[in-house]
């Protein structure tokens, strides 16, 4: 239940910069919060990361809704560890944001432009999905055969420890 409240905090948060974004820029329009640095800029996306698959409208909302589904049976029944669920969960939080504008606005709103690099607009819930999955990637591939072990362990010995209560 924890990671299902973290995703939807994740994608309030994502819908509140979107709501702020909408009252205080018109499409196009550029604020520079930190000169040469951070900027936020009003910009319509149509498309998935990078505007990739600009203009898929529908099917790319079953799509979306789809792995929605999937990551959450994930995060529900699958075997990962508490971090591991944590980095689910934010990527789940950043899908539903978006797929929230997707139904009601038919787009995605992005504003989040780094003027140090040549790099597209984006949003929170484009980093709750990038930064969730590099640290699923990086803790599975590296830490989660180690932790399950742990884990495992550390269920066993609660095991015993009960047994030996229920015989004294």
């Amino acid at each position: 239940m924890l990671y299902m409240f973290i995703a939807l905090l994740a994608a309030a948060i994502d819908q509140m910069t979107k709501s702020l974004t909408v009252h205080y820029l018109r499409f196009g329009e550029t604020v520079d919060v930190i000169p040469g640095i951070l900027s936020f800029t009003r910009v319509k996306n149509t498309g998935i990361a990078f505007s990739m698959l600009s203009n898929s409208g529908w099917v790319l909302m079953v799509i979306i809704a789809i792995l929605i589904v999937a990551i959450t049976v994930l995060i529900l029944r699958g075997k990962f560890t508490g971090f591991e669920r944590f980095c689910l969960a934010l990527v789940l939080g950043g899908a539903i944001g978006n797929l929230l504008d997707r139904i009601f606005y038919g787009y995605v709103l992005d504003m989040i432009e780094l003027r140090f690099v040549k790099f597209a607009v984006f949003n929170f819930a484009d980093c709750c999905v990038t930064v969730g999955c590099i640290l699923f990637a990086v803790a599975y591939l590296f830490f989660h055969e180690r932790e399950l072990r742990k884990q495992a362990n550390r269920e066993t010995i609660a095991r015993i420890q009960r047994r030996r209560e229920g015989r004294q």
